[in-house]
């Protein structure tokens, strides 16, 4: 008798230290949907939840049952599979029930088309110029949705892929960052517009003739291709004159017109002479048209020697030494 007693607490040590010989039926009960870190082992634990002894709750829990898929993808184990793995490795009875199936969907972050968009359009906005222009950016193409491992911290980060921000097409990436390290990037196509009020010629103006509000006006247009183009924002022009002919409804550009001469060829100007502390004031004759803030020669009155004077403005030159 004693023999036989022996014997059976010999058997039931044997099996425990075989790995799986529980006092109690453990019971494990499957999730419908579980989202796991993609290419990493799956254990049951993270499938299930488990009843029974605590050392069966650890054994059964640290237990792989299968790798994650990969971010946002999802793949279904069948219940029947996870009784089998358990039945072969985990001896003793397991009842395993809840959901026929398990689907495993790799954790992740969605960026979608949308948010990668208004991303890009936003940063465009931002460094656009204040120059008096109104400017409009339009998504030629959108991008594809962007799904990455999630992690603590996550962010996006739009650039240029040429620094210049003007009117015209643009290609602006958009980095994923995520714990601090790009792990994605998507390209946004887009074009931005821009619309001024711009000096238009109302009628035929001749070369030399000055602006004014005879014959020019102000009307919005789209000056996307017209960087140059003479808007509001510019410094007043009404008086400069054409520097060519321009046609009735011509949008008036910046090289199209220029300051008016203030000194002319043949007149008699005020010629300022400075020499350090000592200022000397004659006349001199100009001997060529010239604008303020020209170089000009002039022809001075006391020695008849042509020199080279600065133009301050009409009838007025100067020289400083």
């Amino acid at each position: 008798m004693k023999r036989a007693i022996l014997v059976f607490f010999v058997i039931t040590i044997a099996l425990i230290v075989r790995g799986g010989a529980y006092p109690a039926t453990a019971r494990v009960t499957l999730a419908p949907r579980v989202e796991v870190q993609p290419a990493r082992p799956v254990a049951v634990k993270d499938i299930a939840r488990i009843d029974g002894s605590k050392e069966a709750v650890r054994k059964i829990g640290a237990m792989t049952i299968a790798s994650g898929p990969m971010p946002g993808k999802s793949t279904t184990l069948e219940s029947s599979y996870v009784r089998l793995r358990l039945q072969a490795e985990i001896k003793g009875g397991v009842e395993v029930r809840g959901a026929e199936g398990v689907e495993l969907v790799g954790r992740c972050l969605r960026f979608s088309s949308q948010t990668l968009a208004d991303q890009a359009e936003q940063f465009i906005l931002d460094h656009l110029p204040q120059d008096g222009r109104v400017y409009e950016v339009l998504i030629d193409r959108l991008p594809r949705e962007v799904v990455v491992a999630s992690g603590s911290a996550s962010e996006l980060k739009p650039r240029l892929l040429n620094p210049t921000v003007k009117p015209g097409p643009k290609s602006v990436v958009v980095d994923v960052v995520v714990d601090q390290r790009v792990v994605a990037s998507a390209t946004v196509a887009l074009s931005v517009k821009a619309v001024a009020d711009v000096l238009v010629a109302t009628k035929a103006i001749r070369q030399g003739e000055a602006l004014s509000s005879d014959n020019t006006t102000w009307d919005r247009r789209d000056v996307t291709r017209t960087p140059t183009a003479v808007t509001q924002a510019e410094d007043d022009v009404m008086g400069w004159v054409a520097k060519r002919a321009l046609t009735a409804g011509a949008l008036i550009t910046t090289g199209d017109v220029a300051q008016p001469y203030a000194v002319r060829r043949g007149e008699t100007v005020a010629l300022t002479v400075t020499c350090g502390c000592v200022t000397l004031r004659t006349t001199g004759e100009i001997k060529q048209d010239a604008r303020a803030g020209d170089m000009v020669r002039v022809r001075t009155a006391v020695s008849g020697e042509d020199v080279q004077a600065k133009v301050l403005g009409p009838g007025a030159v100067a020289i400083a030494r």
